[in-house]
């Protein structure tokens, strides 16, 4: 079981960052989505996050930022990104942020050579 205390940063507010972000955000944990697409962050903490589909239509309130050094500890970070699009820069700002019994979850899609 999740405790209500825990939060999570998402390391891309994609398709894939936004579900998994949302739904936690749903069950009231506190989340953090990190993005590099600024309009689409600034949309998100203006009007909240909008999810479609199974459960119904519905805006979730959430955190969206371009800058991981601006966020507290975390309890657990999932990355929903490409590898292209995965900054070394962004992972070690995250890790700093981590608390002692932190989680990290990579779902990371790379393109086979």
């Amino acid at each position: 079981m999740i405790k209500k205390d825990t939060k999570v940063a998402v390391l891309g507010a994609g398709a894939m960052g936004c579900l998994f972000g949302g739904l936690l955000a749903e069950k009231g944990l506190e989340v953090h989505l990190i993005d590099v697409w600024k309009e689409h962050v600034d949309e998100i903490n203006s009007k909240g996050l909008k999810m479609m589909g199974h459960g119904g239509d519905r805006t979730v309130k959430i955190h969206a930022t371009t800058d991981p050094k601006t966020l507290k500890p975390v309890d657990a970070i999932i990355i929903m990104c490409k590898a292209t699009a995965l900054e070394p820069v962004s992972y070690t700002h995250l890790r700093a942020h981590e608390t002692p019994e932190h989680l990290v979850l990579r779902l990371v899609l790379e393109k086979k050579k």
